[in-house]
Formats: C-alpha cells, sequence, structure tokens
C-alpha cells in the first residue's frame, strides 16, 4: 500500500497548485483544498506549538515615583500627605462601630428589662420590639459610610495611579 510519509494528508501536502496561489486562495501551508490541518496529523510546526506568553504580574509601585512605601506611623506623620492611613485605619474604626453597636444593644436589653421591672411594661416590650430593627439599620448604615470612605480613597489611589501611567 501506498501510504504519503508520516504527518502528510493523503493526497499530497494541500498547499496551492504548482502556479502559485489559487485566486482568493490561502498562503501555502494553509487551509486550503480539502482536508488539510494546520500541522499535518498531530504534528506541532517547528519549534513547537503556539504559545501565549503571559507577563509576570508587577508589583505595585509606591504612591509617588522615588518614594518608599512608608508604614503606620510614618503614614500619620507625613506631613505632605503622599500616604493615605485611613486604608489602613478604617477596619479598626469598622470593629469599634461594631463593638458600639454590640454595647448598644446590651444597653438596650437591660434598659428594657429595668423598664419592666419597675413597672413601665410597655416602654420595656416596645424597646425589645424594637431594638433589633434599629441595630440591624444601624448596622447598614455604620457599613454603608465605612464603604463611601474606602470608596473615596481608592478613587483617590487609583486615579494617582492612572496619572502616573499617562506621564510615563
Amino acid at each position: 500500500m501506498n501510504q504519503p510519509p508520516y504527518g502528510m494528508p493523503p493526497g499530497g501536502a494541500g498547499g496551492p497548485p504548482p502556479g502559485g496561489m489559487p485566486p482568493g486562495g490561502m498562503p501555502p501551508g494553509g487551509h486550503g483544498g480539502g482536508f488539510n490541518p494546520p500541522y499535518g496529523y498531530g504534528q506541532p510546526p517547528q519549534g513547537g506549538p503556539p504559545q501565549q506568553q503571559y507577563a509576570a504580574p508587577t508589583p505595585p509601585a509606591p504612591t509617588q515615583p522615588g518614594s518608599v512605601e512608608k508604614g503606620f506611623f510614618g503614614g500619620l506623620l507625613d506631613l505632605s500627605f503622599s500616604t493615605f492611613v485611613t486604608t489602613r485605619v478604617i477596619k479598626v474604626l469598622y470593629v469599634l462601630w461594631l463593638l458600639a453597636l454590640v454595647f448598644g444593644a446590651l444597653g438596650g436589653l437591660a434598659m428594657s428589662g429595668f423598664a419592666i421591672v419597675n413597672g413601665d411594661v410597655l416602654r420595656g416590650i416596645l424597646v425589645l420590639v424594637v431594638l433589633p430593627f434599629a441595630l440591624v439599620a444601624y448596622l447598614i448604615l455604620g457599613r454603608m459610610w465605612h464603604e463611601l470612605i474606602i470608596v473615596q480613597f481608592r478613587i483617590a489611589e487609583n486615579l494617582e495611579e492612572l496619572n502616573r501611567k499617562t506621564r510615563s
């Protein structure tokens, strides 16, 4: 049986005819002229299959060219306000907000209990009914407030980075 060499499709190379490229045709080695896989039967082109090259991520640059990233206390004492400390402090402020809500809830429960013991039952039950809704509302509002602060600082940081990239 007469078979073509390994890597060649049956019936020839499938490339352009001997006179050059067919009208509106394909470049040599292309997909024109019947079944012609791009590399033959499962064989990669010379040098291996084409691979996409991915660049390694670059580390974040300091806030200003030539400056060194400052620590927390260095940022606090930065009189030029080139580093933002709020993005580091906001987590602590949010935890303090949550603690204030917990202590407020405990205070509301204690007030409700004292009101019921002192004979003001209606006031004590009203506090017990309203307290969970107030806590959820204050939790949502506090979270939104802290997120708005962070969003403003992230916008400022992103704009600073865009300005730095467009200048260079």
